[in-house]
């Protein structure tokens, strides 16, 4: 019997639970205004959690204050269903509440169009204009949503600040026009999301997008937004997970995408017309760019300040920038350079820079079309460097220059370069096969005693200003082999192989005419081999 009570009592309870729970939903209500109440305040005055408040069309000069409460507030049309501010305070302020507010025209606030402190606030198919501060102030909250609104002429766009704690949503909107940024979010940190999608973000004189934390912000994912306006397109600071898909720039003040201390992947975005570096990466750590177009800014793509781990660029066409096209500083050792498949042209300075705080373990520079005003390629200090299927059409500098690396160069042509087509200084091992060295100032000018082997197999190197390839090794143990190229007209040496302590050089195969000085000379070369030239 006690058994069977007992069940008795807790279905008795169960049913009161689930009676109350329909009872609340029963008795939440729709208020309409004005038949039920003259004003929006008062409706909201009147309301219960859970209430829709609707607002049939006409112009409500009020201004509307909500606290702690749980409500939905919506217009009859959002061209014809106005909040009017009349100039004096925030059009409407939410305090400790969970609201919704859509189909509304909200406008000239001296103050903020929506303030929201330490809420949630959802806000759907709504125009904010003419407010002399921020169109949406979001202070201390919780999560956000904003889709499909206009905000416009406003001090800011939508502003939410200090360190609010959960996810911000803003999709489909135009924001444009505004004295300060479009877009403004600092989340709290990790686990807390940023989701920007398909918003026009226009002529505002701040930054278009920026988003940052108190401490690592989980991750930001910026699709399919169209920015211009007077600072940087975009502002990321601390991001783990920075995703940018579909970005189109056409205008900033500042940088195109400005990220320190992020992870970045940027993919299928056109960047132009920014008055500094399209992309300018600070301090981070992995950086993906791919099939992307950069173009008219003050550099291409800066990977700057040692930033510590793996950059990876593929299928960009990067041309007509004040500065150089790609440009990477990693770290150190365990950091690798991928630059594959991109077109990189009439850059004003180098095509593709590579360089380390300490030695990089390797740089693969694959399938590069490149044309600029200073190195075509640049590189120092790389253990691993491997170029292959590069073409450089024009550089006002070296075609590559390499300092302190490995180097290895295949199926490449190099022409038409201000110095030489290859400057390897101070490096260890060269290799260099199956290429064609062009109108450059000399050839491959392996310099300033290198210190391991140089491999030079089936090149054509004509028509330089200078020696074809001019070798300085170090020492004994290092060795040249030179075979199987053809090298002519050229106004210095043919070949040129000499070292600081004695060396041996093998040159066999290669075919040497027209050349302006010696066919072949070799310095303190004892271990040599010349065969069949």
């Amino acid at each position: 019997m006690r058994c069977g009570a007992r069940k008795f009592v807790f279905l008795v309870f169960a049913s009161f639970l689930i009676l109350s729970a329909l009872a609340g939903v029963s008795t939440a209500r729709t208020i309409y205004v004005p038949e039920d109440y003259a004003t929006i305040q008062q409706a909201v005055d009147n309301a219960r959690d859970g209430d829709t408040i609707f607002v049939r069309n006409g112009t409500y000069r009020e201004n509307i204050g909500i606290d702690k409460k749980y409500l939905t507030i919506e217009g009859e049309n959002r061209d014809t269903t106005i909040i009017d501010g009349g100039g004096i305070g925030d059009c409407v302020y939410v305090s400790s509440a969970d609201i919704s507010i859509s189909e509304f025209t909200i406008k000239n606030a001296s103050n903020y169009g929506v303030y929201a402190y330490n809420s949630d606030l959802n806000i759907n198919n709504a125009t904010i204009k003419n407010c002399s501060r921020d169109a949406v102030h979001f202070y201390k909250g919780d999560s956000l949503i904003l889709r499909d609104s206009i905000l416009e002429n406003c001090g800011g766009g939508v502003i939410y600040e200090y360190w609010a704690d959960k996810d911000a949503i803003i999709e489909r909107n135009i924001i444009r026009n505004n004295r300060g940024s479009g877009i403004d979010i600092y989340l709290y940190g990790r686990g807390d999301d940023a989701f920007i999608e398909d918003n026009i973000i226009t002529n505002n004189t701040g930054d278009g997008i920026e988003c940052t934390g108190l401490t690592t912000i989980s991750s930001a994912k910026i699709i399919n937004n169209t920015v211009s306006c007077g600072g940087n397109g975009v502002y990321l600071d601390d991001v783990r997970r920075a995703n940018i898909t579909g970005l189109i720039i056409e205008h900033a003040g500042g940088y195109g995408v400005y990220a320190p201390e992020c992870d970045l992947s940027i993919y299928n975005s056109t960047i132009k017309n920014c008055d500094k570096d399209a992309i300018h990466f600070r301090s981070g750590e992995s950086l993906i760019l791919r099939d992307s177009v950069i173009e008219n800014c003050g550099g291409g793509l800066i990977y700057e300040y040692w930033a510590d781990e793996d950059a990876i660029v593929e299928r960009n066409i990067i041309r007509n920038n004040r500065g150089s096209g790609i440009d990477i500083y990693l770290y150190g050792r365990g950091d690798d350079a991928f630059i594959e498949d991109n077109i990189i042209t009439n850059n004003t300075g180098d095509g593709i820079e590579c360089t380390g705080l300490t030695t990089i373990s390797s740089a693969k520079i694959i399938n590069n079309t490149v044309s600029c005003g200073g190195n075509g390629v640049y590189l120092d200090d790389v253990r691993r460097a491997n170029i292959t299927g590069l073409i450089i059409e024009h550089a006002g500098g070296y075609g590559v220059y390499a300092p302190e690396c490995d180097l290895s160069i295949y199926n490449s042509t190099i022409k038409n370069c201000d110095k030489d087509a290859i400057h390897f200084r101070s490096g260890e091992s060269l290799i260099l096969r199956d290429s064609v060295i062009e109108n450059c100032g000399g050839g491959l000018i392996y310099e300033y005693w290198a210190d391991e082997d140089a491999i030079v197999e089936r090149n054509i190197i004509r028509n330089n200003r200078g020696s074809g390839i001019g070798i300085y090794l170090y020492s004994r143990g290092d060795d040249a082999f030179i075979e199987d190229n053809i090298i002519k007209n050229n106004t210095g040496d043919g070949i040129k192989c000499k070292g600081l302590y004695t060396i041996s050089a093998k040159i066999k195969n290669n075919t040497v005419r027209n050349n302006r000085d010696d066919g072949i000379y070799l310095s303190k070369a004892r271990y040599s081999t010349i065969e069949n030239n």
